[in-house]
């Protein structure tokens, strides 16, 4: 049997997997004036777990407002057909 090297792991790290709320609890901390230092030494999180997961939550942000803003389009274009057959219906004789 081999010896196993000085210094090296015998066994894999075993990940942290967070917890949405646990994310936004961050996010939120950040959002209240601390620094990502403080939030990682208050928290127990790594501070490049909350550098990622704010620039994840900025992404989303704008992939939400994006989307947003396309609904906000077609509500309208429909909003002002309608009122143009609205105004049709009203003008047509009984």
């Amino acid at each position: 049997m081999d010896a196993i090297p000085v210094g090296l792991p015998t066994k894999p790290k075993k990940r942290n997997h967070y917890t949405c709320e646990l994310k936004q609890h961050t996010l939120a901390l950040l959002e209240d004036g601390l620094t990502p230092a403080q939030v990682a030494k208050q928290t127990g999180v790594r501070e490049s777990n909350i550098y990622r997961w704010r620039r994840e939550f900025m992404a989303q942000s704008v992939a939400a407002m994006d989307e947003l803003q396309r609904e906000l389009k077609r509500l309208r274009q429909e909003n002002t057909a309608l009122k143009n057959r609205l105004k049709a219906l009203q003008q047509a004789p009984a």
